[in-house]
Order: structure tokens, then sequence, then C-alpha cells
């Protein structure tokens, strides 16, 4: 299989811009009555622009013109999520939240549909950008209040479905076979035919008959599992069912208390006010029957467990020789306790392991992670070297805010004088000052206006983006400090969601420390020994960009006195 190689361009990042408005007279807007879709697509582009050093670019515009925001049933949107589902987009950029939607419930749906398909989201205005540290931090605090919310809801559901059991009143849901139901009385009643078919299902069970058999005589019989009338996302109406029972349908039945005139919930049983079609000693019998055949029903030899270890590199971590992501990868073999030796693969080596010619190919997955704590560890106590690198930073990030900040400043002035002017007219006209003049001159002011807030919005973009990359040294160091004493400390779950905070991505080379050096402008990089193999280990982290931390040289040994995890040490003499 031909390598990949490392040195292939970056990753180009897919923008999709995303805008709204409500009415469809705002959508028909000439360009001169400022058009707000135009508006919001010219603010996000600007966006994106600015965002080209990360190699981001446009890719589509959606656009819903005359659709509200208090639900996600928009055309534009809709298409948007299908195509981040199909892979097509990498980053979705909008002018404000409320333009993606109004809703909080929607919003964190539209949240968890991104962050499923690791797709990056920003506001060009307001602060909160996916693909930085503070917009990561401010996504988890989103969704630790909308994981509250949903919390609240369920045990609202719980408490509301516990009272109706006690009640004797069916859940809802779909009607069951061998029932209607009754809107006026808002209760189940028996369908006679059905019904039958019910029964027959019980009685043949209890008989001994095969689930394929029972299946069978009902087909035979003419009994047709339920026709429903749903409807679809378009609000098209279609009917399902009508068709042949199959063994599916047929467990259904058995499993269902309803049948006995009851109503199940929280493993309890309350009597239902709707009546029973079999007796619920013949619902009891073949549970019986069910819950021993369950028991000695044994686990195909052929099931895989998933992997429940945590892997903290997860989705951070690269092959710099074959270019492919490095996925969790459990050994055969087993440590005394009995768990397996865990490492991290190529996803071409763990494919094709034989035709792959990939150097790097495993690692060991505790050894490694222990580096890049301990890196982690003595980034943060080397004080001088985390000031001169948030200082440098800083000092590139706040070079040319303060002009944007005085031309910010002045446009809003400008804008302010406008609309005391915009104002007087309005006053005028009301008062009967309707000349062909006035209005030509209000028109004149409206537009400009409009221009002037629309190069304000550009400006704020350019602000925001500045301001996000000033780092605060104290924050970090605080962050920091501790580092080395808390991470082995939290659950392993709490450590990989630190470490993610933490660390953008892990690039790992293979190396010959005799054929190869480590260059002084290779900041991010450093060498490492793991066991017989040499790597080039070059890491970038979100907080603090451009830190120093070179490997010395390849005399130094690579594991310690004390547990035989490896180390390593800076180049500088700092």
């Amino acid at each position: 299989m031909p390598k990949q190689k490392s040195q292939q361009k970056k990753t180009i990042t897919r923008c999709a811009m995303y805008t709204r408005v409500s009415t469809e007279e705002q959508a028909k807007k000439s360009k001169k009555e400022a058009n707000p879709l135009n508006s919001q697509k010219e603010v996000c582009r600007h966006f994106i622009a600015l965002k080209k050093e990360e190699n981001w670019a446009e890719a589509k515009v959606y656009e819903d013109a005359g659709y509200s925001g208090k639900d996600i049933k928009r055309p534009a949107l809709q298409e948007l999520l299908q195509d981040i589902e199909l892979g097509f987009i990498d980053a979705v950029v909008f002018y404000k939240y409320d333009r993606l939607s109004r809703s909080p419930k929607d919003f964190y749906h539209l949240v968890e549909v991104f962050g499923k398909h690791n797709t990056i989201f920003a506001s060009a205005t307001q602060p909160l950008d996916t693909s930085t540290s503070a917009g990561k931090l401010m996504l988890n605090m989103l969704l630790s209040f909308a994981e509250f919310e949903r919390e609240l809801i369920s045990e609202r559901t719980q408490t509301t479905l516990s009272q109706r059991a006690k009640d004797g009143k069916w859940h809802g849901g779909w009607i069951p076979f061998g029932y209607d139901y009754d809107y006026e009385n808002k209760m189940l009643v028996i369908n006679k035919k059905e019904s039958e078919g019910v029964k027959l299902t019980f009685k043949r069970f209890l008989e001994g008959k095969r689930l394929s058999e029972i299946k069978e005589e009902l087909n035979a019989l003419g009994f047709r599992n339920k026709i429903r009338t749903i409807k679809t996302r378009k609000g098209i109406e279609k009917t399902i069912g009508g068709n042949k029972q199959d063994e599916d349908d047929v467990i259904r039945i058995l499993n269902k208390t309803v049948y006995a005139g009851l109503i199940s919930h929280e493993d309890k049983d309350y009597k239902a006010k709707h009546k029973a079609i079999i007796t619920e000693k013949m619902f009891r019998d073949v549970e019986k029957i069910r819950n021993k055949k369950k028991e000695k029903k044994e686990i195909s030899p052929f099931l895989i467990k998933k992997d429940e270890r945590v892997h903290l590199l997860k989705g951070i971590l690269k092959c710099g020789d074959c270019g492919s992501t490095m996925t969790p990868y459990p050994s055969g073999k087993k440590q005394k306790d009995g768990t397996p030796y865990l490492y991290y693969t190529c996803v071409i080596v763990s494919k094709e392991p034989k035709d792959s010619e990939c150097k790097v190919r495993y690692l060991p997955a505790r050894e490694f992670e222990n580096i890049i704590k301990k890196t982690i560890s003595d980034i943060s106590k080397n004080k001088k070297l985390l000031d001169e690198c948030i200082t440098t930073a800083n000092k590139d990030s706040s070079s040319g805010l303060a002009p944007l900040l005085k031309k910010q400043k002045k446009h809003q002035k400008e804008i302010n004088e406008l609309s005391k002017h915009i104002k007087n007219l309005v006053e005028g006209m009301k008062r009967g000052i309707m000349s062909r003049d006035v209005q030509e001159e209000h028109n004149r002011l409206v537009e400009e206006r409009d221009r002037l807030q629309l190069t304000k919005d550009k400006l704020s973009v350019e602000v925001e983006m500045k301001q996000n990359k000033l780092l605060n040294i104290d924050v970090i160091q605080k962050g920091l400090r501790n580092f080395d004493k808390v991470i082995d400390a939290l659950p392993l779950e709490d450590q990989k969601e630190l470490m993610q905070l933490l660390i953008k991505e892990i690039t790992v080379y293979p190396f010959d420390p005799e054929k190869e050096q480590i260059s002084e402008n290779q900041k991010d990089t450093f060498k490492i020994k793991i066991r017989t193999k040499w790597f080039k280990i070059k890491m970038s982290l979100y907080a603090i960009p451009d830190i120093s931390i070179g490997y010395k040289n390849s005399s130094d040994s690579s594991y310690s006195s004390k547990d035989g995890c490896p180390v390593w040490t800076r180049t500088r003499n700092t």
C-alpha cells in the first residue's frame, strides 16, 4: 500500500455560512436598502477571511429567507444538517445565535448534532467559537445547562407517567395490536378481530410453539400488523403497516402487560381501566417461560464486547508518517491483573497491518499518555518560559487592537448622529412635511447608517478575534500550577476531558537520532525514546501557542530511574 506523506498540505476547514431573516419583505430588499441577508453574509465572510491563516475557506451559503427562528423546520437549515452528516462541512458560521435558533431547546439539539460530527460552529459577532479553548469552555457550560434541563424534564415526565400508571391510564404511543383508542373517553378499547390474534399468540406459545410457527399461523389466518398514519418532516401524511406479522411482532405481543389489563411503570404493575384480552395468569405463565429461556441463552462467542477503557488522547493523536489518525487498540496480550495491554495504532495499520509501510505503527497507550502528562507538568512549572511565551503572544495579538477600537468608537458616534437626523425627519413627516427632497434625504441617511453599521460589525469581528487571542498569564499559570498533582487524582474520564481541553493536536513521527536533529525553530517538537524506538513528537496547545518543548540531545536517557516512564528535557537554557 502506498505510504501517505506527512508533508501534505494542512487540511482545509470547509465553512458553511448560515443566514436567516424572518419575513419575506426583508429578504426582498434591494442592495440599496441594505438587504439583511447580504449584510449577514458579508460579516460571516469577513470572519472566515480573518481565519485564513488557520486554513478556513468558504464552502457554501445556506439561506433561509422568510423563516422564523422558533423551530428548526427550515429548508436551508435541514440541508445544512444533512450536508454535515454526509461530511461535506467542517465549520458553521452565522451572524448571531438567534439566526441559528431562538429556542434554547433547539439550539442545544443543534449543538449536539455539531458535536456528534466534530463540526466547529462560530458566531461572527458574538463570542462563541468552538475552535478556541474559551469557546469550548462556554460550550461545556451551555451543555451542562442543557443536561440539567433534560434531567428536569425527565423527572417531570416520570412523575406524570407514574401518576397515570397508578390511575390505570395507558401511557400513550403506538396503539397496540388488539386495541383501538377511544379519543372521547381517552382509553383503549378492544378490537374484536385483532384481539383473537392476541389470544392465539399467547395460547400457541404456552403450547410450546416456536415464534416462527406462531407467525406463520397468524399470517395464514389473515392477521396483519396495525395500520398507522404518520407525518413526515416535510408535513406529508404517510400510511405505514398493514403488513404480514413477523417474529418481532410476536415478541412485542408477548411482552406487553397491557393485554392482561395492567399498566407497567418502573417494574411495578397497576390495574388498568381498559379491559383485558387475556388473563393475568396466562401472561405470568408466558413471562416465566420467556425468563427461563433468557437465562439459558448463551452469549455468542462472535460478539465483541465494547472496549470500556478510557484513552486520554483519543481523537487528538495523529501519525506523522502515514497521515492517519491514531486510534485505541487493545492488544491480545494481558497483564497480570487480566487487563489487556493498551495501544494507540494508526487507522491504516489496524486495517491492513501487513500491507502498511508506516514506521510509527503502535504506541503503548499508558506510557505515551504519561509522557504527555509529564510534558505539560514541566511546562506548568517553568514560570519564565510561560511568561515569555504569553507576553510575546499578547504583544502580537494586541498590536492593531487600539486603532480598531478607535475606528469602532468613531463609527458608533456617526451612527448615533445619523439616527438622530433620521428621527427628526420622521417627526417632520408625521407633521405633514412629505416633500420629495425630505423623502430622498431620509433614504440617503438610512442607507448611510446601514453602511456604517455593517462596517462597525466587521470591525467588531476583528476586535473580538484579537481580544480572544489575548492570554491571561495569571489564569493560565493558576490552571497549570497544580496540574501534576491533580491530573492523576482525577477519574480517567475527567483526565481525558482536561487533556482534550488543553491539547489541540499531537503528531508522532518516526525518528533516528543518529541521522536527524530537531532544529531550534521547531519549538513545538521534542524527541523521545519509548522502549526500543525513538519518536519525534509535535504537540500544540490551545491556550499557549508557540510553546518551546524541544528535546535536549540523543544521549539523554529516555527512562527515569523511579518508575521506568520516559521523560524529556528541554533544549533551551532557561
